[in-house]
Parts: structure tokens; sequence; C-alpha cells
């Protein structure tokens, strides 16, 4: 799914993403808004591939990945989520996070329980060097900008 831009492709929902563990689904240049449940939501098969893609105002999590390993977002923005911002579920989900216009901001509008930055259990959040969590991920409700039980870190990107 290729928009024009953020700025002039505006899409008042989200997307669920649905395939097999060996799908790719892309997405790039546009807004998610509004969506009454989570606003990308990635759930036990296709990886997601966000490129400039902003997430605001989601009746719960912003970007939600549970089970899946070769998720990757560059250069996003999600904010105003009633949930956390990026919630990396169990079942060793992975997401890599890429790109200097990278923000996750003012989520977890709902008070409970949330983390603009989120790695759950056996899950895990990699950022490409230099981005570091406390440069994407800030004013998160309560100060909450990052948390979980999983794996948040810096990692170097392998040369291509």
């Amino acid at each position: 799914i290729v928009g024009e831009s953020r700025e002039h492709c505006v899409v008042i929902g989200g997307l669920r993403m649905n395939g097999k563990e060996e799908d790719d689904v892309n997405v790039s240049n546009l807004t998610l808004r509004k969506s009454k449940d989570i606003g990308v939501n990635g759930n036990n098969g296709a990886s997601m591939h966000l490129d400039n893609v902003s997430v605001e105002n989601s009746g719960h999590n912003g970007v939600y990945v549970n089970g899946s390993k070769r998720n990757t977002m560059k250069n996003c923005n999600v904010s105003h989520s009633k949930g956390s911002g990026l919630r990396v579920y169990d079942q060793c989900g992975l997401m890599t996070i890429d790109g200097n216009a990278t923000t996750i901001h003012h989520n977890c509008t709902s008070g409970y329980g949330y983390y603009g930055l989120e790695a759950c259990t056996s899950s895990s959040i990699h950022l490409v060097s230099p981005l570091t969590k406390e440069m994407i991920s800030t004013n998160n409700h309560g100060g909450k900008n990052y948390g979980g039980d999983g794996t948040i870190q810096t990692i170097t990107k392998a040369k291509e």
C-alpha cells in the first residue's frame, strides 16, 4: 500500500496484517488516523514493513506485533494512542526500527499500564544505531516512554 505522502493520503481507520509467515506487507507514505482499536495490527502471520507512515489517535495500541520476527519501521510517527505506541507481544516477536525521523510520542493516553515502546516477555525491539529508546520515545503519559519485560536495544545494522 503506497500513498502519495503522509500529508496527502490520510486513512481514517487501521490496518490488520494477515498472511503466512513468509509473506511481507509493505505500507508507505500515508497516515492512519482514528482507528477504533489498533492502528496497525500484525498478529501471527505476515511481517509488516512501515516506511514514512504516521499512526495517530488509535483507540488502543498504535502499532502491535505478535509472533512475527521480520517487522520493520523506518521514519514513522506513532502518537496519541490510548495504549502503547508500539507493543511487541509474546512468541518471540521482533520489530526493527530505523530512520532519524522516527518518533513515538504522546501515547498511553488512557493512562494505564502502557508504554511508548513496549516489549513483552520473549519479544524484542531493535533500534538501528544511532537511534536510542531515549531519542525516539518521548512525552508518553506518566513518563512511561519504554518498558516491559522483553528487550529494547540499539543494534548495529549489518552492511548490505
